[in-house]
């Protein structure tokens, strides 16, 4: 829990290391045929808590926006994260973290990340020693070619700029 502390709040301690060009927001929603495709590959009819959100876009009744701080807070029932692309590490060490809570740990965490990330530090640590392996509860799942995704202002991707340079691989545990 210390590491997942000391990375929260590292998010935007070094912003010239974002991985956001200056005409990309970090915020991304999830289309909703992305959505649903999704979804039922976690094999699940949908999700209880969205802990990456806003009030502009949420997959779930219940979600943590940025200023509740989801890295910080209990993730339970089904969970749906589409974590800020600048700063990955500490979302994918939180599911983990929650993955393994011996007390109502979550059923499932899906979570959509760019699926150009695999050379970094977080990717090897927390998903390649572990994903599609015999006993793993970690399944990925690359998309097709390139996900289109609404932003501020575009919420349903109809401009060029929502969708991104890189595809997208969809993470899922699931006990």
């Amino acid at each position: 829990m210390n590491r997942i502390r000391a990375l929260a709040s590292q998010l935007d301690a070094f912003p010239e290391t974002k991985g956001v060009s200056d005409n990309e927001t970090d915020e991304r929603y999830t289309l909703f045929p992305v959505l649903a495709d999704l979804t039922a590959r976690a094999g699940v009819r949908g999700w209880d808590l969205d802990v990456a959100a806003c009030e502009a876009a949420h997959v779930a009744l219940r979600y943590f926006t940025k200023k509740d701080n989801g890295l910080l807070l209990p993730w339970w029932g089904r969970v749906w994260c589409n974590p800020p692309w600048s700063d990955i590490a500490p979302w994918t060490a939180k599911a983990w973290s929650e993955w393994k809570r011996k007390r109502s740990p979550p059923k499932v965490i899906g979570m959509l990340l760019p699926a150009d990330r695999t050379d970094r530090d977080w990717w090897h640590e927390f998903i390649e020693p572990h994903r599609d392996r015999p006993g793993s509860p970690l399944h990925t799942y690359n998309l097709p070619g390139r996900t289109a995704y609404g932003q501020p202002g575009d919420m349903l991707a109809e401009s060029y700029k929502s969708t991104m340079r890189a595809g997208s691989v969809f993470l899922w545990w699931k006990r």
